[in-house]
């Protein structure tokens, strides 16, 4: 039996013009309506050898990461990032049915994926706490995600990371490019074009998920003296009795490390070590060190 193809009219006007692996970025694109501050994600793909139609599964396989990935994100914005969580199962249902992608209608002769979010704040359940979510801090948190997705001192969960990998899946089969173009939150006019995730981009995505699935990587704790906080670049420095460690932490952590600096504290997070001695530590919430 042949697979599904799904067409969407004529060739679109670009897919005469890609060739080989030159899918541009550069240009913007839109979907219906001008969404000028609704919380939207759509999504284009550039499928290989200049075809003018994808599987069926395939377009379901891109749909269906990407809400995985927003699931993560969405969890994060309402409990904060926490390092080994990768089990969507866990997440409360009031969160995944908030967080859940709208598809609304294909425009003729293109391979954009027009999905939305919801608009309208309301409250969920965060580990049986009522907070407020919005369909503006979820792409808001999905654009810095994925922007920073190639870096290794990514601050996200380690399911997180291993859905953006997942989309690898769908580019070594029929697509070169994916684009996301996140829109409708404050700062959205920062993004000068889409993100492309291509398979470089996936290649250092799972370069990053090695360094932190590698054994030498451990949920740990360090105890010193806070000598430097970097607010800009959300980097430390503390002075523990083996030597200075850098790091990274969450943004979270903003004032506490501020009222902290030059003070003992305990910072908990993973923790890179090298010849047994911490050299890095990626701190996702902090404590008074006793004396």
């Amino acid at each position: 039996m042949s697979n599904l193809l799904a067409h969407f009219g004529p060739p679109p006007f670009w897919a005469n013009k890609i060739k080989g692996n030159e899918a541009s970025a550069d240009s913007t694109f839109t979907v219906g309506r001008e969404p000028d501050y609704a919380p939207r994600l759509p999504i284009r793909i550039v499928p290989t050898d200049g075809s003018h139609s994808l599987s069926a599964s395939t377009v379901r396989d891109i749909i269906d990461t990407t809400q995985k990935i927003i699931t993560y994100i969405a969890y994060e914005v309402v409990n904060g990032v926490r390092a080994d969580f990768a089990n969507l199962k866990l997440v409360d249902r009031s969160i995944i049915d908030y967080s859940t992608l709208q598809i609304e209608p294909f425009r003729e002769g293109s391979f954009v994926i027009p999905t939305a979010l919801n608009e309208i704040p309301r409250n969920v359940n965060a580990e049986g706490q009522e907070k407020e979510l919005s369909g503006s801090q979820i792409v808001e948190r999905f654009a810095d995600v994925m922007e920073n997705a190639q870096h290794e001192n990514l601050n996200a969960s380690i399911g997180l990371v291993q859905s953006i990998e997942n989309l690898g899946i769908v580019l070594r089969r029929e697509a070169e490019v994916i684009e996301f173009s996140p829109v409708g939150f404050k700062g959205a006019g920062g993004l000068k074009r889409p993100i492309s995730v291509t398979r470089s981009f996936i290649e250092k995505v799972t370069a990053t998920r090695k360094r932190r699935q590698d054994p030498k990587e451990v949920p740990d704790s360090l105890v010193g003296v806070l000598i430097a906080v970097d607010l800009t670049n959300g980097k430390l420095k503390i002075k523990t009795e083996t030597g200075t460690v850098s790091g990274t932490f969450s943004s979270f952590m903003t004032d506490t490390l501020v009222e902290s600096l030059r003070k003992r504290i305990r910072l908990h997070g993973v923790v890179e070590l090298q010849h047994s001695k911490p050299r890095f530590i990626r701190a996702f919430f902090s404590d008074v060190a006793e004396e």
